[in-house]
């Protein structure tokens, strides 16, 4: 398709875009850093018989819980770090990039659930800790 061609293209849909009515807002949310527990995990970190607590739903499918953890590396450590529910299969950390610095991580850029060359971290709650292997 010749450039001209293309430039009518978007120029006709700019114009189609900017003349309807409907809302073309959408909601974005952002954790940058949180974690997603096992069962044995929440009780191994906030006692026994515990389970998470929704504090607010999310956009997507899940909830913010009212636990909040500590992640601890020999480098470094964040505290009030949000835990996302429901419980899931595996335990997973979820950092930025400049987490991962403070914390002495290279961790891999993966999709969600891959833990492929993921690095361990200690995860603190009110009543125990854990060793996040690969998460």
């Amino acid at each position: 398709m010749k450039e001209e061609a293309i430039r009518n293209i978007v120029s006709q849909v700019m114009e189609d875009l900017q003349m309807t009515d409907k809302d073309m807002s959408f909601p974005v949310e952002t954790s940058a850093r949180h974690v997603h527990l096992t069962e044995e995990a929440v009780e191994k970190l906030f006692g026994k018989g515990k389970r998470l607590v929704e504090k607010r739903l999310l956009s997507l499918p899940g909830f913010l819980s009212e636990q909040r953890v500590s992640i601890v590396t020999k480098k470094g450590s964040f505290h009030n770090v949000a835990v996302l529910g429901p419980e899931r299969s595996a335990v997973q950390v979820e950092i930025s990039r400049a987490d991962a610095r403070v914390l002495g991580l290279n961790p891999p850029v993966n999709l969600s659930g891959d833990f492929s060359d993921a690095e361990d971290v200690i995860i603190v709650g009110d009543k125990g800790s854990i060793c996040a292997r690969g998460s």
